[in-house]
């Protein structure tokens, strides 16, 4: 894309765009770590977070650099990319989700229930078997809750960033 063209770009299409580039980066990430068994180490997570923090960092600071002279850019502008940013990311982090869910690891909410079912008995509580309705239920409120919950993370990242970024030249 040309530099006339990011330079007159809103900071909500600013932000879908950079979002879906480092989106699909994250998608493919996630992707060669599960197929590579990466995903499972603590190493894994922390990497992503770098990933999204970086490319948080790097979003808003080219925006940033791409205004004028004597122009700086205020904080809710830098919130606008960053949300913005942060929800495609984590868009392509439910779409991974699903893919797993579905095509990846087609057993893995059956996993899931077992380690519920095992976790409960090792806890001396009453026992509880989840069937039907419920592991539909459990299905849509894994992928629910993992989208929020990347979201949230990558809007702390947007705020402290925005924070930091708000009123500076670069």
């Amino acid at each position: 894309m040309e530099i006339e063209e990011l330079k007159e770009m809103k900071p909500l299409k600013f932000g879908f765009y950079y979002g879906s580039i480092f989106g699909g980066i994250a998608f493919v990430y996630h992707l060669l770590a599960q197929y590579l068994g990466f995903n499972t180490t603590f190493f894994y997570g922390l990497i992503y977070s770098f990933l999204v923090l970086f490319a948080n960092m790097w979003v808003c600071k080219k925006y940033i650099s791409l205004k004028g002279e004597n122009e700086t850019a205020n904080f809710s502008t830098l919130m606008k990319i960053g949300s913005i940013f942060s929800l495609t990311i984590s868009f392509f982090y439910l779409v991974f989700t699903f893919a797993k869910i579905e095509f990846i690891d087609p057993n893995f909410i059956n996993t899931l229930i077992e380690l519920y079912e095992e976790m409960v008995a090792q806890m001396n509580m009453p026992e509880m078997t989840l069937e039907g309705d419920v592991s539909s239920a459990l299905y849509i409120s894994f992928l629910v809750i993992n989208f929020i919950g990347d979201f949230l993370g990558n809007m702390f990242y947007a705020l402290c960033i925005s924070f930091i970024f708000k009123d500076r030249k670069f």
